[in-house]
């Protein structure tokens, strides 16, 4: 398989995650009827592939170390796709949520295994710039997910809409059974599983470490109750579209992508005092 290939294809896993998210945004008001469900109940079920994802990734990246990249890969993207077809046919709100859970773990896996594939595969200069392919691809895809959501609702259903996500995740099930394994039995993880679960004591117990991540999970605190209220807001409240929350909501993923660059180059400048604290 070619470089370019391989990387469109971990390109597209890299973006599994925000898509899992962020795809069914526009569906959300339309859930509250279906399902005769209180907006909290819908919002739950985003809750819920969240907490999934999250998790996902600390158990498959030493299931990946363990038994390899190819083999959990596929297992995944196959469960994947039946957790999405449990999302399209569930007649009750805990069992959406309960399928959205299992979205989210089985999804965390293109996030996790597209990069130890490239640590995998690659050395020097071509690890940092595959790399930065895929921070690309991650951070364009909160923008581009709510969009194509937003249009596959307004051709379709909700249904319909996961019923895209479904056959993405079996485009890339079928692509994927193309990859060659990149991790060697030599260098495969000894000890069982469950035992490196106890490298977590030392991140945990940082201090410093977890104090940043702290202040970093309370700002997203918020993104995420935005995330979480807005296609209530924008469609129920201001009579807003599907279509024309997604591109709503697109913008403001911009503007996160436009201030981050703004950060970016303010870094770049000479450090001073501001004003205020005597600086010039």
């Amino acid at each position: 398989m070619g470089k370019k290939t391989l990387i469109f294809i971990l390109g597209n896993l890299t973006a599994f995650g925000p898509f899992i998210t962020d795809f069914y945004l526009p569906c959300l008001p339309c859930l509250t009827d279906y399902f005769s469900a209180s907006a909290s109940m819908i919002q739950l079920s985003l809750t819920a592939g969240m907490l999934g994802l999250a998790a996902g990734q600390l158990l498959i990246g030493p299931v990946s170390d363990k038994y390899g990249r190819r083999g959990p890969l596929l297992w995944c993207l196959a469960l994947f796709v039946l957790a999405t077809a449990g999302c399209m046919f569930s007649t009750g709100i805990r069992t959406f949520v309960f399928f959205r859970m299992w979205q989210g773990l089985t999804g965390a896996a293109g996030l996790v295994i597209s990069k130890t594939i490239i640590a995998d595969s690659f050395t020097g200069r071509d690890v940092a710039c595959y790399f930065a392919v895929l921070a690309a691809v991650q951070g364009t895809a909160p923008i581009v997910a709510p969009v194509v959501g937003g249009v596959a609702f307004s051709l379709t259903s909700w249904q319909g809409t996961f019923a895209v996500l479904g056959a993405w995740a079996l485009g890339l099930l079928v692509a994927c059974r193309r990859l060659r394994e990149t991790l060697a039995p030599k260098d495969r993880l000894r000890m069982p599983v469950w035992q490196t679960f106890r490298c977590y004591i030392p991140v945990v117990t940082n201090g410093k470490y977890m104090a940043m991540n702290l202040l970093q999970s309370f700002s997203s605190a918020a993104l995420i109750s935005y995330i979480a209220a807005s296609p209530f807001i924008f469609q129920n409240h201001f009579g807003l579209t599907p279509l024309e929350y997604s591109v709503c909501f697109a913008g403001n993923a911009l503007g996160l992508v436009a201030g981050s660059s703004v950060v970016m180059k303010i870094r770049k400048l000479p450090s001073a005092a501001p004003w205020w604290c005597g600086g010039v």
